[in-house]
C-alpha cells in the first residue's frame, strides 16, 4: 500500500518462542561461539610452537652435531621446521659458519593471522641481533608459515621497523 509518498508494509506477526526454546537456542549459540574460539586458540597455539621449534633447530643442531653426519641428515632436521628452501640454505649456512648463529628461540610469539594453511607470525629481535648486534636486524622478525603434511613450517621471514597489523 502507498500513501502520501509512504510506503506502508503489512507485516505477518512472528510466532512467538517460548522463553525456553530462547534460553536453549542462546546456549546453542554460545557454545558454538565457544568451540570456534578454543579452534582458534589452539591453532594459534600450534602456529607458535611451530615458530618456536623451527628457530630452536640450530640449536638443537650444535648440542649434538654428530647426530647429523651427512649434509642430508643436517637438512632433514632443518625441514621439520623449515621450507625447503629455508632448509636448504640453513644446511649450507650451519656447515659452513661452525657455530655462529642465525637464530635465536623467540620468548614470545605473536600471530597475526592465519586463514586455512597460511598464517603471519612475528617476534622481537634480542639486542644481541639487532641493529647495534651481530646482524643488525630490525627490532622485528616477521614469518610467514604454511601448513606442510599437517605441520606448519616457515617459508618465508624478514626483519622489519614494525611489526604486522593486527588483521
Amino acid at each position: 500500500m502507498y500513501v502520501s509518498g509512504i510506503v506502508i508494509v503489512r507485516m505477518e506477526t512472528l510466532p512467538r518462542i517460548s522463553r525456553i526454546a530462547a534460553l536453549l537456542l542462546l546456549m546453542v549459540l554460545c557454545q558454538a561461539a565457544a568451540a570456534i574460539a578454543a579452534d582458534a586458540s589452539t591453532q594459534e597455539q600450534a602456529i607458535i610452537d611451530a615458530v618456536k621449534r623451527a628457530n630452536g633447530l640450530e640449536t638443537e643442531y650444535w648440542a649434538h652435531p654428530d647426530a647429523y653426519p651427512t649434509w642430508e641428515a643436517l637438512y632433514g632436521h632443518y625441514r621439520t621446521g623449515y621450507s625447503t628452501t629455508i632448509a636448504e640454505r640453513m644446511t649450507d649456512y650451519t656447515l659452513t659458519e661452525e657455530g655462529d648463529p642465525a637464530t635465536w628461540v623467540p620468548e614470545q610469539v605473536h600471530v597475526a593471522g592465519f586463514d586455512g594453511d597460511s598464517a603471519v607470525a612475528w617476534f622481537r629481535t634480542p639486542p644481541e641481533f639487532g641493529e647495534e648486534g651481530t646482524w643488525g636486524f630490525e627490532p622485528f622478525m616477521i614469518v610467514r608459515l604454511h601448513r606442510e603434511d599437517g605441520r606448519w613450517v616457515i617459508y618465508w621471514a624478514t626483519d622489519s621497523a614494525t611489526p604486522p597489523p593486527a588483521p
